[in-house]
């Protein structure tokens, strides 16, 4: 059965077989025998030369990125892993900003973040920004007014609402006027 081993579906088997694949070349090169490459029996077999190619490429790509073949297919570099926020957490950053918004005393993006970083207890900014930008781009904080995203306020208009003293005395000798037609 052919497979198309790029497909995210698939990469937690292809990164198995790698680790594997790698283990046992080291084992081999230092003349180990543990044997940690050892792949379990009910996994899918991987062509040699699909396998041999993906170890190059891993290879390739942590040279250049100057960080070992393990940590490159972790999956806290390839972007996934654990969040920031657990559901919990997230649920209550949500609450926070809508009870800010109904007491009319809305939180800045700075301030939200700020928050992230407080409840993720890390000092790591750039971390709590993304994080706040992914729950804001994938829409989880639920109930908030517009999902999150910030808006910017209408300027105030005082020219509409602010009549002059002129204006009132106009105003009001023109009803008179118009009153004593009626009469």
């Amino acid at each position: 059965m052919c497979c198309n081993w790029n497909l995210p579906g698939n990469f937690h088997l292809l990164k198995a077989h790698v680790l594997a694949h790698i283990k046992a070349k080291e084992a081999n090169d230092n003349e180990n025998d543990d044997m940690p490459g050892l792949i379990p029996a009910g996994a899918p077999i991987i062509p040699r030369t699909t396998l041999q190619c993906h170890v190059d490429c891993f290879h390739e790509i942590a040279k250049k990125k100057k960080m070992s073949v393990q940590h490159l297919i972790s999956d806290k570099c390839r972007g996934g892993g654990k969040g920031l926020l657990n559901e919990n957490e997230i649920e209550l950053l949500a609450s926070t900003l809508i009870y800010h918004d109904e007491a009319n005393n809305g939180m800045s993006r700075n301030e939200a973040i700020t928050l992230v970083m407080e409840l993720a207890q890390t000092t790591n900014r750039v971390a709590a920004e993304n994080h706040f930008d992914y729950l804001v781009r994938k829409k989880l904080l639920r109930g908030v007014k517009n999902h999150g995203r910030t808006v910017k306020a209408q300027p105030t208009t005082t020219k509409r609402t602010q009549i002059t003293v002129e204006q009132q005395l106009r105003w009001q000798s023109a009803m008179e006027e118009a009153l004593e037609f009626q009469k």
